[in-house]
């Protein structure tokens, strides 16, 4: 990530991400904007980069954005527009923008108010919505693609070393839960070098019906 202040109302900014999988191509992405800040709680945002309803997605430049849950992942990715954030007070903000989505005009609202966030986009004849809470002991994300499916994720943190994900879909069109899982993770940080992950344990009670376990190391 790079940011450069032009001035006290002027910053550019931009990152990228490159992913890497074996037998695959090479894909990535890159995000850079303008924010021009004319007033302290007033902030406008140029270029491509996280459209209002992105920003409920965990943070790509955090280990998180690489072990979305399903619902997480069906928030929409950054594009390209424009967007103003004005904050209401120390605990609310409202972000409006105007995002090229393939093409097409797509506005997107985006309202937080403490631990809740409410966001999502009008784009042609449908709508989709997502829905955050974030909490010391509890993150849930619900999204809602219009007519077609309904999605849900639910971390309770028992303590700071263990979480449990439960994780489900539902689609409108055949009627029935498409997806489940049930995860224990137990989370880990070394104090001699700057290494942290969890190991999980997973379990689908509905489709394959396989208890899977598995780890993350994050450098």
């Amino acid at each position: 990530m790079i940011s450069n202040r032009l001035s006290p109302t002027l910053k550019i900014r931009s990152f990228g991400a490159m992913r890497l999988e074996n037998n695959e191509e090479i894909s990535g992405f890159s995000a850079y904007e303008i924010i021009i800040t004319p007033h302290k709680k007033l902030a406008i945002h140029i270029g491509a980069m996280t459209t209002p309803t992105t920003e409920l997605r965990p943070n790509p430049t955090t280990w998180q954005s690489q072990v979305e849950t399903n619902a997480q992942a069906k928030i929409i990715g950054g594009r390209t527009g424009i967007k103003l954030r004005y904050n209401l007070n120390s605990k609310s903000a409202i972000s409006y923008g105007v995002f090229n989505h393939s093409g097409v005009l797509a506005h997107h609202v985006k309202f937080k108010y403490d631990k809740v966030s409410v966001a999502g986009y009008i784009e042609s004849d449908f709508f989709f919505t997502a829905v955050e809470y974030q909490s010391k002991k509890i993150n849930a994300t619900i999204t809602y693609l219009y007519n077609k499916e309904l999605s849900a994720s639910l971390f309770y943190n028992f303590s700071n070393q263990y979480s449990l994900l439960l994780d489900s879909e539902y689609n409108f069109l055949t009627e029935r839960v498409i997806k489940t899982n049930i995860g224990l993770r137990k989370y880990y940080a070394s104090k001699k070098l700057p290494i942290r992950g969890f190991f999980v344990l997973s379990y689908d009670p509905v489709f394959d019906k396989i208890l899977q376990g598995g780890f993350m190391i994050h450098i």
